[in-house]
Order: structure tokens, then C-alpha cells, then sequence
């Protein structure tokens, strides 16, 4: 009895996980059907709101094309609406509409007509309103007035529009854009409520706030930004705000001063957003039903062809990933695809993964092995390339030397190269007891092919100083050097010098290289340029040409490579030479360590978000003899 317990636990427990596994495949379709009759619904709903939304700005477009011409057919117009909006508070206006015998805009067109026998107020321009008195221009703007509200009522009224209006608003312009709408005239439904309170038709006057409507206040700009757009003659389209229970739009009019005219449509879309929402919540259940009816039909699918067999491919893979056994993986695998057992798995893709999982050990077991002999030779590289960027650090001379004080100079250097290793470089050294030697210069190519190149130029070039050469003979043999065996096809751009520290003499030759910047006294600094000479290891007896120049105390000279000028930022722009001078000269009188300090972090800035392409390497030299003492 105590043995036959266990095994009924055992297979009791194997069951379990066999539902569990269902269930939750089950759940997984459940939610997935969820959530496909949530898009359903949306997408229903966003078809059936977006096809009303389009009539209902068509019909915007109308009501707003025959409210613009019925105000334009007044040739006065522009002048009506300024007035209008300046004498708000003085008109006295009859919103009645027939304007029939005994009317009060009749007994004003009478007292108008008496005055002015030739006047035809309707077609009247500018320049006859304005040549009236000012008592007969405020009668004149209150009977066109009246006209005009007469049409846009049975404009509204055709169109079933819930509002429209004419506002004013300020624009950006103003002190206060957008932020309240100033009512010209609004049209009004027969048996409306004229007044200012909320749902009745505004009167000539009304200021509404529209402080607390972004919405409200975006729409408006969007149409005063279209209009702007716009050629003076084309169609002017609205803009719909679809904020709340309306939906508004805005058409330009044209301007008062730095306000503009807007014409306003609104209408009431909480009606057709239920009935949209009903449409769509029936459609969306029936797709239900046929879903729920297809999930049972795949799950019992999934049950007899997927998830039983499948639970004996996952256990082999489970103890795999438990032991790392492939062998005894492979065999259990090899075992479940043979015989009778394996009938169900061999012909579908659960034998096909079963297969491939056999494969994948196999080849996981190699790949194991691939990766321990690469990772050991990456380690070996990693540490060989640290150590060249420690050499090559060591070859250069200290960033920021210290010369004796009689020496009258002060100089800093800097180098970072794009990898591990760079192809820049530069160097400063004492001929004799009063030449000071500066080179800098660019090997074409990076890493440490080129870092090698730029240790033996650099050698060579020194050598020859050293040895009494002149920087044009110096150039000339290293160029003989250089070319003799050069198989990797680099060569050199560089920049040399030699300056006589006790008179500030120097001669100088470029090979190639980037222009210096030179900053007298107190004053900025400025490229100094003149014709190149080829660069170095390029071919091989080319002459080379110098030139003299005077250093003065309180004198600078600062000397790059191209990674500074061509730093590109995340637009695939340059750093550039103006940009490079503009930086150095905020402050051209500050010492070489902070201008370099500077103009790096400049750099920085400016490249930030994109990988340094380029070595940068820069040098500045400020001769300071008989100024310090």
C-alpha cells in the first residue's frame, strides 16, 4: 500500500502540469482575443468617427466659404469690421429679422436715405463711409450691420450649424495671444435667446475667455498660420478643434491691426460619437462570438497535436539546460523520435524542433570551443594594444614642459588618438642651447599600422634636426627615407619649425599640412597661409620649400592636425577653421593649457552624440622672452 501512494501522487502531479500548460495556452488565446476585439472595436470606431469627422469638415468648409463671401460681398467690408469692433460699446443694433415697416433698421434706412439720396449703402466703398458725417457712419454701420446679421442667420439656420460667429483675437503679435475671442456678430436659430450666457447666441461685444482651452486656442493659430501660408487668393481651409462636445472650427477672415478675423463653426458631435460607439460596440461583439467559437476549435488543435507531444521535447531540453548533458540530450531526443511513441512528432515541426535541437547541441558544443580559443586571442589583443598606446604615449614629450625661465617660453601639447593607437603626432625639442625645434604632424591611415609609421617619421625627422639639418632638408631625406620600402603606401603631412628663442627668428616648412594660427600681441589669432609642399612618402625626390618668420614677445603659434577641423557633429557637419579660430580668440591672452583645455571641450560639444573619427592633436607655443623679465 505505502508503494502504490507515491507512483498515484506522481501521476497525479504529471496531470496537473499537463492542465496547467492548456490552461495557460488558454488564457493566452482568451487575452489574445481580447485584446483583438479592443482593435477591432477601435479601429471600428476610429473608421466610423474619422468618415464623420471628414463630412463634418466638408460641411465646415461650406458654411465658412459662404459666410467669408456673403461679408466680402460688401465692398466696405474690411472697414465694417474695424468699425464694428472699435464703436462695439455705441451701436445700437436690431437683431430682428424682415426689417419690415416699422422696423427700427427701416426708420434708420429712411433717416439714412433722406440724408444721402445717392448713397446705395450696400455697395457703398471705404472712401463714401468715410466721407459721411461721423453720426451718419455709426447709422450706416448698424443697418449694414443688421443686413449682414440677416444673411448669416439663414446661412446657419440652412446648414443646421449649432454656432457660428465671427470673433477677433490677438496673435502672436499681441500681448495676449489667442487667449479670448472678441464676438463681431453670431448667427442665430429661429426662436433663439440673444444674451451672454452659456448655450445663448452672443451679441455684438461679448469677450469669451479661451485662457483655459489649448485646444481651443491651437485651432485658432492653425488658422491664422494656414491663411499666412497661403497665396492671398487661395482657398482659405478651417481648422477643427474636436475638443469636448463640439467640434470648432476656424476659417480667416483678415485683420484688425496685429488681430485677426476668424470666422467660428461649432457642432455638437455627442450624439454621432454614441451612435458611432453603438455601431461599433455591436459589430465588435458578433467578431466575438465567431472568435470564441474558433478559440475552442484551435485549442482542442493545439492539445492533441501540439502542446502532448511537445511536453516530451520540452523535458529533454529542460534537463539539458539543467545539466548541460548534450549527450545524454541527444540520446533521450533520438529515443522520443523512434518507435511508436514518436508517430505523433516525427512528421510535424515538434519532431522538426526535436531534430534541431539535437543539431543545436551539437553544434553548441563546437561553438563552446570556438569561443574559449577567440576569447583567449581578443584578451591577448586587448592587452597588446594597451600596451602599444603605452608606448606610444611614452614616445611623445610631456604635454606641458617645463623650460627654464630664461628660455622665455611656455607650451602645451595634447594628443588623442580616434582607436586605441593613433597615426597623429607631435614633438618640441632643443636643437642646441637656443633653437627649440616644434613638429606636428598626421600619418594618413589609424591604428597601429599607421602608429608605427608615425614613430619612425617621427625618429627620422628629429634625427635629422638634430644632425644640423634645415626643416627643408630635414623634409627632403626623410622623404627619401620614407618612400624607400614603403609597401603600405602611407605617408606623412607635417609641420615643422625651428625658432631662434633668443631673437624669435623661425623658418618653418609644411608638408601638406593644415595651416598655422598665429596671434600677435593682444591681438586675435589668424590662419597663416601660404602654398604647401607635398606631403612626406609620397614620391620620392621632391624639393622642399621654407619660409622665415618673426616671433615678437607675448606672441602665440598654435599648430593642429585635420581632426580638429573636421569633427563632424550628429548633422554630418565640420567643426571648421572659423569655428576653431572663433573659440580660441574669446580669450587669446590666456596660457596655452587653457586655450588647448578650451577648445577641446568645444569640440566635445559640438561632436557630442557621434564617435571621434579622427586623431586630434594640437600644440601651442607662447613666447614670452623679455616680457617676463
Amino acid at each position: 500500500m505505502s508503494k502504490q501512494i507515491p507512483g498515484t501522487k506522481k501521476q497525479k502531479a504529471k496531470k496537473k502540469r499537463r492542465t496547467g500548460l492548456l490552461t495557460q495556452v488558454y488564457f493566452i488565446l482568451v487575452i489574445g482575443m481580447i485584446i483583438a476585439g479592443i482593435v477591432i472595436y477601435s479601429s471600428q470606431y476610429r473608421i466610423a468617427q474619422r468618415d464623420e469627422m471628414q463630412d463634418i469638415q466638408d460641411l465646415v468648409e461650406r458654411v465658412t466659404d459662404d459666410t467669408i463671401e456673403t461679408v466680402r460681398e460688401y465692398s466696405s467690408y474690411q472697414w465694417l469690421l474695424r468699425y464694428w469692433y472699435e464703436h462695439a460699446d455705441t451701436l445700437e443694433i436690431d437683431y430682428s429679422s424682415g426689417f419690415g415697416k416699422g422696423s427700427l433698421t427701416e426708420e434708420k434706412c429712411r433717416i439714412l436715405s433722406e440724408r444721402y439720396p445717392d448713397l446705395q449703402l450696400r455697395y457703398a466703398t471705404v472712401s463714401d463711409l468715410q466721407a459721411l458725417a461721423p453720426e451718419d457712419q455709426k447709422l450706416s454701420a448698424e443697418i449694414l450691420y443688421s443686413w449682414l446679421i440677416d444673411r448669416i442667420d439663414g446661412i446657419k439656420q440652412s446648414y443646421l450649424v449649432d454656432f457660428l460667429y465671427c470673433v477677433v483675437t490677438d496673435t502672436d503679435a499681441g500681448a495676449h495671444p489667442y487667449e479670448s475671442q472678441f464676438y463681431l456678430f453670431s448667427g442665430a436659430g429661429k426662436g433663439a435667446v440673444r444674451g451672454t450666457g452659456y448655450g445663448e447666441v452672443y451679441p455684438l461685444g461679448k469677450v469669451a475667455s479661451a485662457t483655459d482651452k489649448p485646444d481651443l486656442q491651437k485651432a485658432m493659430r492653425n488658422a491664422v498660420e494656414s491663411a499666412r501660408l497661403q497665396n492671398p487668393g487661395a482657398r482659405r481651409l478651417p481648422t477643427l478643434d474636436q475638443s469636448g462636445n463640439y467640434v470648432d472650427g476656424y476659417a480667416f477672415l483678415g485683420w484688425i491691426g496685429n488681430q485677426a478675423v476668424l470666422i467660428g463653426t461649432s457642432f455638437n458631435i455627442k450624439e454621432m460619437n454614441a451612435e458611432v460607439n453603438e455601431r461599433a460596440r455591436d459589430g465588435t461583439g458578433i467578431a466575438l462570438l465567431y472568435q470564441l467559437l474558433l478559440l475552442h476549435l484551435i485549442m482542442l488543435f493545439l492539445f492533441l497535436y501540439v502542446i502532448r507531444p511537445l511536453e516530451k521535447v520540452l523535458a529533454s531540453i529542460r534537463n539539458f539546460t539543467e545539466n548541460k548533458k548534450s549527450s545524454e540530450v541527444r540520446t533521450t531526443l533520438e529515443k522520443a523520435l523512434a518507435g511508436h511513441t514518436g508517430t505523433t512528432i516525427r512528421h510535424n515541426e515538434i519532431g522538426q524542433l526535436a531534430r534541431d535541437f539535437i543539431g543545436l547541441t551539437e553544434e553548441m558544443d563546437d561553438h563552446v570551443k570556438r569561443i574559449e580559443t577567440v576569447t583567449a586571442e581578443n584578451e591577448r589583443i586587448e592587452v597588446e594594444l594597451h600596451m602599444a598606446a603605452d608606448i606610444q604615449e611614452q614616445t611623445l614629450p610631456p604635454s606641458h614642459p617645463e623650460f627654464p625661465k630664461s628660455a622665455g617660453i611656455d607650451l602645451y601639447a595634447t594628443m588623442d588618438p580616434a582607436k586605441e593607437v593613433g597615426g597623429d603626432f607631435y614633438d618640441y625639442f632643443m636643437v642646441d642651447e637656443d633653437h627649440l625645434a616644434l613638429v606636428m604632424a598626421d600619418v594618413s591611415g589609424k591604428g597601429v599600422p599607421a602608429s608605427l609609421f608615425m614613430m619612425i617619421a617621427k625618429a627620422l625627422i628629429q634625427s635629422h634636426l638634430r644632425n644640423g639639418d634645415s626643416p627643408k632638408e630635414t623634409l627632403y631625406n626623410v622623404n627619401r627615407q620614407l618612400c624607400d620600402g614603403n609597401r603600405t603606401g602611407f605617408f606623412v603631412t607635417v609641420w615643422l619649425a625651428v625658432i631662434e628663442l633668443s631673437t624669435g627668428k623661425g623658418i618653418a616648412a609644411n608638408a601638406g599640412h593644415e595651416h598655422p594660427a598665429l596671434a600677435r600681441k593682444n591681438e586675435p589669432f589668424q590662419l597663416v597661409t601660404y602654398r604647401h609642399s607635398p606631403a612626406v612618402a609620397l614620391m620620392e625626390g621632391i624639393p622642399y620649400k621654407e619660409h622665415e618668420f618673426q616671433l615678437y614677445p607675448g606672441d602665440r603659434i598654435f599648430v593642429y592636425t585635420d581632426g580638429v577641423p573636421e569633427a563632424v557633429n550628429t548633422k554630418e557637419q565640420m567643426f571648421g577653421t572659423d569655428r576653431m579660430l572663433e573659440t580660441l580668440n574669446r580669450d587669446p591672452d590666456a596660457p596655452p593649457e587653457e586655450l588647448l583645455h578650451r577648445l577641446r571641450r568645444e569640440i566635445d560639444d559640438f561632436s557630442e552624440g557621434t564617435d571621434q573619427f579622427d586623431d586630434i592633436t594640437m600644440m601651442c607655443l607662447w613666447y614670452r622672452r623679455d616680457e617676463d623679465q
